[in-house]
């Protein structure tokens, strides 16, 4: 059994300049937890293509080998922090976690 944790965001930043370094950004901070947790596997993070203007700016998938696992990660310092730090960037959220 693994477990999928995925989130998609929408930017509050709409220029295109400051939504591509908001994203980098995001994107760099992101992937740093699979540095310090590590019951996560298999972290992405990407940014949609600049001329598809979907609901979505910016997606984050990681997988796990439990819900407990996906728990730790979920209540890890490092990981609190940062969605912290998205929470003021972002317009809204959306996660799906799932078992394939």
């Amino acid at each position: 059994m693994t477990i999928r944790h995925t989130v998609i965001w929408k930017l509050k930043a709409e220029d295109a300049a400051e939504k591509a370094a908001v994203s980098a950004d995001i994107i760099d901070r992101c992937l740093g937890l699979a540095d310090v947790i590590p019951q996560v596997h298999n972290l992405k993070v990407l940014a949609n293509h600049p001329d598809r203007a979907n609901s979505g700016d910016l997606i984050l998938e990681a997988e796990f080998d439990n819900f407990e696992d996906m728990q730790t990660y979920l209540t890890h310092p490092e990981h609190v922090a940062g969605v912290e730090y998205v929470k003021a960037l972002v317009a809204s959220g959306l996660t799906v976690d799932y078992e394939y």
